[in-house]
């Protein structure tokens, strides 16, 4: 199958022959990076050069009802992700975005897919109570297992390779209260920021820290190959 050329709903992938990383983002409930525009966002971070894929879930359900009629489910998901990386030779490093409740998704993918490294904004690190899961008929018919909704139980087995870099503010409580409950296990670190803002992106930016978050980029050829 070759999946660099049929893409899913709610998928959008591109391919730069010339960079070893693959960024898989995913976006928040209204499709967007916290509020900025993808594109935005994209240019903000210099990851317009990197071979990239952006998720979207239409359920609104933390992409575990999928997000296509293909891709029925997260596992399924997952194994979308695990096979488009396979007919990528060139990436050496994943990396998984995530913002509020696409950062729920990004950090359980990367525990799934062994990324390099996962960075979270506004994390959610539980499902149950949410507004957005009290609300999601679609979610609350999902058999879902205790590592399935909760990522503290979840990370608490090491993959032996992911870093969680998990960006909250000081002062927006909700939050500083979810991230806490994975604080100390293996892989995370948590990054406190000024404020009080859920939108951690807008801080960032605000900050002029926005544009140094993610790795620099790396070129699959060698430190001479040209971005494209």
């Amino acid at each position: 199958m070759n999946l660099l050329a049929e893409q899913p709903e709610n998928i959008v992938a591109r391919r730069r022959k010339n960079c070893a990383q693959l960024f898989i983002l995913f976006k928040g409930a209204v499709g967007k990076f916290m509020l900025m525009e993808p594109t935005q966002f994209l240019a903000e971070t210099d990851l317009l050069s990197r071979n990239l894929i952006m998720i979207r879930d239409p359920h609104k359900a933390f992409y575990q009802r999928g997000v296509s009629q293909t891709i029925g489910d997260f596992d399924a998901l997952m194994e979308w992700l695990a096979a488009y990386r396979n007919e990528l030779p060139h990436v050496k490093e994943v990396y998984c975005v995530g913002v509020s409740m696409g950062s729920f998704a990004a950090v359980a993918a990367g525990a799934r897919l062994k990324a390099n490294a996962v960075f979270a904004f506004g994390l959610v690190t539980n499902l149950v109570g949410t507004y957005i899961a009290n609300r999601s008929e679609l979610l609350q018919e999902l058999q879902l297992r205790d590592e399935e909704v909760d990522l503290a139980k979840l990370l608490s087995t090491y993959n032996g390779v992911s870093e969680y870099h998990v960006y909250y503010s000081e002062g927006c409580e909700q939050d500083r209260l979810r991230v806490e409950r994975i604080a100390g296990l293996p892989g995370v670190r948590l990054k406190e920021l000024r404020g009080n803002k859920h939108n951690t992106i807008e801080s960032l930016k605000d900050h002029g820290m926005l544009g140094s978050v993610f790795p620099p980029y790396r070129a699959a050829g060698g430190p001479d190959s040209n971005k494209q």
